[in-house]
């Protein structure tokens, strides 16, 4: 005889379609690949300095655009994953506002792109440590960056706190 074990008020489902792995896979792939570019960026590109400059800085000079397409691939890739947790929590918890969080935590990369930030601490080579006043475009970036922290952080609340009620 086979038992089947559940935790009440869970949604079951059936086993993911391609396209929802697929979606799923590319939202698992945002964020090892905006890291691993970031990274790659900062330790090759003249006068970046991790202890002194922000990632979103990488944007600027001649190969900024490298830092810009990262931005636009992640937020792609995030807001792809948001549509594939909408397809495998249907009906769960966290099926609702989760993938949206997660959507506009994508859409947050996206703003990162438009939005460059500015020069200072001496990036990119040549830059005064700090701009006489901050531009529009770097405040907007600023503000979707702390959209994207907040965005994944109550994602995340959102999708554990079901589970550690049980």
């Amino acid at each position: 005889m086979t038992q089947t074990f559940g935790v009440p008020g869970t949604a079951r489902s059936a086993p993911a379609r391609p396209t929802t792995r697929l979606l799923l896979a590319g939202g698992v792939t945002a964020g090892p690949l905006f890291l691993g570019l970031g990274a790659v960026q900062g330790l090759t590109r003249d006068g970046f300095d991790f202890t002194r400059n922000a990632i979103s800085q990488l944007s600027l000079g001649d190969l900024g655009w490298i830092q810009v397409t990262g931005f636009l691939l992640t937020g792609m890739l995030a807001t792809a994953g948001a549509a594939g947790i909408r397809r495998a929590l249907d009906g769960a918890p966290a099926g609702t506002w989760a993938p949206r969080l997660i959507g506009v935590f994508g859409l947050s990369f996206a703003l990162a792109a438009i939005f460059t930030a500015d020069p200072g601490a001496g990036f990119p080579a040549g830059a005064p440590e700090a701009p006489a006043a901050v531009a529009v475009p770097a405040f907007t970036a600023g503000a979707g960056l702390g959209l994207l922290w907040l965005t994944a952080v109550t994602a995340r609340l959102m999708t554990t706190l079901p589970a550690a009620r049980t």
